[in-house]
């Protein structure tokens, strides 16, 4: 990405990611979402079951171990919850901007073929925006 001492074009933006990129970080949010939910299941019975039977046996590293588990769950929940809203954040996201270059699109076409046959000429791959 370009530093701030470079220069830029006018008009240009920062950052330009097509739908289908988008939609693949979204996905890839989605899997690792749910990787991580069946990880953190398997960590958190193991865990569970450790700090039982450490517990059990009169050691205080069982309630130690207890409440990392704790912490651990609130972050794996929270964790989770962030790649869920990138999801459907980016598959919103995809979704409108389809929906609105379908549009312009139209329109684009309707002003170039309008009335009289005098419309405004399309730049070549103006329809690939």
């Amino acid at each position: 990405m370009a530093s701030g001492a470079e220069a830029r074009d006018e008009g240009a933006g920062d950052l330009a990611l097509s739908t289908e990129v988008l939609g693949r970080i979204g996905q890839d949010a989605a899997g690792l979402r749910t990787d991580l939910l069946d990880r953190a299941l398997r960590a958190v019975d193991a865990s569970g079951h450790a700090a039982s039977a450490l517990t059990d046996a009169g050691l205080t590293t069982g309630a130690a171990l207890s409440t990392a588990l704790e912490r651990f769950e609130e972050k794996t929940d929270a964790l989770a919850g962030d790649c869920e809203s990138i999801d459907g954040h980016l598959s919103v996201t995809v979704s409108a901007n389809t929906t609105l270059d379908t549009g312009l699109r139209s329109v684009l076409q309707q002003l170039h073929t309008a009335g009289d046959g005098v419309g405004i000429p399309l730049n070549p791959g103006i329809a690939d925006l």
